[in-house]
């Protein structure tokens, strides 16, 4: 027990100095974790896309600050901080004292501000900041502020060269103890959880019930936290719970709840005519409503009236229609392109651990965004991937588009990993029926605006444990249709249109063992993945994604983004419903043989794939490599000797773009956003597209 207490003492000695703004070189109660590995980056952000400012040796004695998904905010002897991978030190699981969420925010007040990598001017400068220039204050220390900027990195800066700063934080904000706290729809662990928030995130408070908090996050949407794992258990708030009026539903077909004020917040629920509900809170005409049951959520107010049931009902289906955020028919693929090109973005659900979040994501280049991915549960309907990261970057994404409001997002599922059930689950028609009703379930909760089925691959191919049939072939044009037949059924009741696209391979063995002439007329576009044509699987270096077939010889197979496109041409799908994907990573291969650069040679130390920051950051200009084009292929590739990369940089990305413009396709895809933070590439596409 004594232990227990000395450790509660340490931690709110912790938590007030912190919390207070001070953060000083002798603060010795800070986790203490040594580098494991012979040699380990020292980065300027939580991720491998971040500049290394230089690398640690074993051994080296690190100060953890923070902890996001698995990187390190850590402090080195001599005060410079930086960040580190968690999995390369000796406690991984190490939490320090510092929220990330910040302690207020602050703008540059002078045309430069050097930032740095310590608090002092004799710290090496990492960059200049412009005026105005957004920063989030993490801590302060002796006339210096950490901050984070808006894209991850973090450094010094002086604080009498900024304004806006208030370090006071308000008596009802709270942090979040605990290394995963779950933010429920209700006062209790009965009650849906929505996401799980990390330890350090800050909320604020509207109401206390009973040791639960009712409370509200930065991006708007409310929730119930568990009180005793927050810096202030009796935090209370200024809602009353007792409510302020009654209203009732008159939507006839029933009203949207959702877990914040608009249309772009995630829908957990529809409420039937005449529910009754207690108001909280109102705000620019959506109410914060409670349920008979306890939950909590927001509702338009265009739909409900005070007067008793059967009074002053106004019929509407949906109840929150029409919708102004571009969820018209054929609205919003368009915008800022002259071309009407889309340009559709995957993100993986995994870049969340790295720090590359949907708030990461350029949306004013992008037409959609698709989330890899969902997976297909043991009852054959669409399931949440990875329950940990899943529903927060679901309600980041309904962010981006409150911000962006052409922008469509949709739920890609399957994916290589989790196609094993697409066989069985498209095996008869109660069985497509079911998954097409989970479908519609699926993006109505979490605020998508249509699915993306990729299945890899329908009769033969992906992972050797997948499932499947001769009979795909034809079950995979029914599933399609009848997902259609759904989207479009509940598309009719809320006067919108919902999308459906597929991802498709680039062989003939994909188009030959699918109805490509029949299936295309129940999407609105697929995606053709014309990458990974060579990889790990093969025996000799090769290019990831050839533009053209190269004429020169090699030992293996040949194929291109050029042949893959024609094979689904000639197979009878349309054009100007085909989105042509480029790859925004690369191949390595290792203990290549020095012959002809490393093109089409042996390798034996094996390989991997690498995305386009990694390729900048630590091998374009680093010694030995050397950089050379095919000119027929249209690609570039890297080798030093013994190591060879094949990646896109800004020059063949931009002849793709201009191949998809030149050709009539209706666009571009990309895989995947994360590999390129610094949009290098996503601009160079965009570009190639006018």
């Amino acid at each position: 027990m004594s232990k227990k207490i000395t450790t509660c003492v340490i931690l709110l000695f912790l938590l007030l100095s912190f919390f207070t703004g001070s953060l000083t070189a002798e603060a010795s109660n800070l986790p203490e974790v040594s580098v494991t590995a012979n040699s380990l980056n020292f980065r300027l952000g939580p991720g491998t896309q971040y500049f290394s400012m230089e690398k640690l040796t074993k051994n080296t004695g690190l100060s953890v600050l923070a902890n996001e998904n698995g990187w390190f905010l850590v402090r080195k002897k001599n005060g410079s901080t930086g960040w580190v991978s968690a999995w390369y030190t000796s406690n991984p699981s190490a939490a320090g004292p510092i929220s990330l969420a910040g302690t207020g925010k602050a703008k540059v007040d002078v045309n430069s501000l050097n930032i740095r990598t310590g608090p002092a001017t004799s710290y090496p400068r990492i960059d200049s900041l412009g005026r105005g220039t957004e920063l989030k204050v993490l801590v302060e220390e002796n006339g210096w502020l950490l901050v984070r900027l808006t894209y991850g990195s973090t450094g010094w800066v002086s604080k009498s060269y900024v304004s806006g700063y208030e370090a006071a934080q308000s008596p009802d904000q709270v942090a979040v103890n605990a290394s995963g706290l779950n933010f429920r729809i209700g006062p209790g662990t009965q009650y849906w959880s929505q996401e799980v928030l990390g330890r350090g995130a800050k909320v604020n408070v509207m109401a206390n019930e009973n040791g639960w908090l009712l409370s509200r996050k930065d991006d708007g949407t409310t929730g119930w936290i568990s009180g005793q794992y927050t810096s202030n258990p009796s935090a209370g708030g200024t809602v009353s719970l007792e409510g302020r009026d009654t209203v009732r539903v008159t939507a006839a077909d029933g009203l949207n709840i959702r877990v914040g004020p608009g249309t772009g917040f995630a829908r957990f629920d529809t409420l039937p005519q005449n529910t009754p509900l207690r108001v909280l809170a109102d705000e620019n005409g959506w109410l914060l409503v409670r349920l008979s049951y306890g939950s909590t959520g927001w509702v338009s107010a265009l739909y409900t009236s005070s007067s008793q049931p059967g009074g002053g009902d106004q019929p509407d289906p949906g109840g929150e229609q029409p919708d102004p955020g571009g969820d018209q028919p054929g609205g919003g693929d368009q915008p800022g392109d002259p071309q009407g090109m889309k340009v559709v973005g995957y993100y993986s659900s995994w870049s969340a651990y790295s720090g590359f979040t949907p708030s990461n994501i350029d949306a004013s280049r992008l037409t959609h965004i698709n989330y890899a991915f969902a997976n297909i549960g043991r009852d054959l309907k669409v399931a949440v991937g990875d329950p940990a990261v899943d529903p927060g970057n679901f309600s980041k994404l309904n962010a981006l588009k409150q911000k962006y409001p052409h922008l469509k997002t949709l739920i890609s599922v399957g994916g290589w990993t989790w196609s094993g059930k697409f066989s069985d689950m498209a095996l008869t028609d109660a069985s497509r029926t079911a998954f097409a009703d989970s479908c519609v379930d699926f993006i109505l909760r979490y605020g998508f605006d249509g699915v993306d089925l990729d299945w890899e691959y329908p009769v033969g191919g992906g992972m050797h444990t997948n499932g499947n049939r001769p009979q795909d072939k034809q079950n995979f044009t029914l599933l399609l249709k009848k997902i259609r037949e759904k989207l479009d059924a509940r598309g009719a009741r809320d006067g919108r249109d919902y999308l459906l696209t597929i991802a498709g391979g680039i062989n003939t063995a994909y188009t030959n063992n699918t109805e490509m002439n029949v299936l295309h007329r129940y999407l609105d576009f697929a995606n053709i993945m014309t990458y990974d044509i060579h990889g790990s699987w093969d025996a000799y270096t090769d290019f990831n994604a050839p533009l053209y077939s190269g004429s020169d010889y090699s030992p293996q197979y040949k194929w291109s983004v050029d042949a893959g496109v024609k094979a689904w041409l000639n197979a009878g799908f349309p054009k100007e419903k085909l989105v042509v994907g480029v790859p925004f990573y690369g191949h390595r291969y290792d203990g290549v043989v020095n012959a002809n650069n490393g093109l089409y040679q042996r390798y034996y130390s094996g390989a991997s794939s690498i995305g386009y920051a990694e390729v900048v950051d630590g091998y374009l200009h680093a010694p030995g490599y050397r950089r050379y084009y095919h000119a027929e292929s249209m690609v570039p590739w890297l080798f030093n000797g013994s190591t060879f990369i094949s990646y896109e940089d800004e020059q063949s990305i931009k002849l793709k773009a201009n191949y998809i413009r030149d050709n009539g396709f209706a666009g571009a895809m990309i895989w995947e956003l994360s590999y390129d933070p610094n949009r290098v590439l996503l601009n160079s596409l965009c570009d190639g597209l006018k």
